[in-house]
């Protein structure tokens, strides 16, 4: 999707409003809030603390079952691979019921990276149909 000119604006303004914010919070709250409305579902952010893969969900509510990681990070600090397919590994152990996993970032994820992630998730979707 091609994005006009003052919403690629609006978008990297508020890109940098995130990264710059101190909180990690408020990128957590306007996922979930923004992923809610779309979805028609309220979406509680974790505490801080282990999160079992993820910073928000719906925790059943509507029987939807999915989590948000959100990563506030600037255009150069790299993410690591590592730690995100564990994050989906443990959101993937604590609920069989899984629908999905959202990766909200405040930079670009790499080809690499977004593939591994889709591929961990269809592994497990597809063995759980047997």
């Amino acid at each position: 999707m091609t994005l006009s000119e003052i919403d690629q604006k609006n978008q990297n303004d508020l890109k940098k409003e995130l990264q710059n914010d101190p909180k990690h919070s408020k990128l957590e709250k306007l996922a979930a809030a923004l992923i809610g409305r779309l979805l028609g579902v309220p979406i509680a952010v974790a505490k801080s603390g282990f999160q079992h893969g993820g910073d928000a969900g719906p925790a059943g509510q509507h029987g939807r079952r999915f989590r948000l990681e959100c990563k506030k990070y600037s255009d150069t600090t790299s993410l690591s691979d590592r730690e995100l397919l564990g994050e989906l590994d443990q959101a993937l152990a604590r609920d069989i019921a899984l629908e999905a996993w959202f990766l909200i970032a405040t930079r670009n994820v790499p080809e690499q990276l977004r593939q591994e992630l889709t591929q961990k998730g269809e592994r497990r979707s597809a063995g759980s149909n047997h």
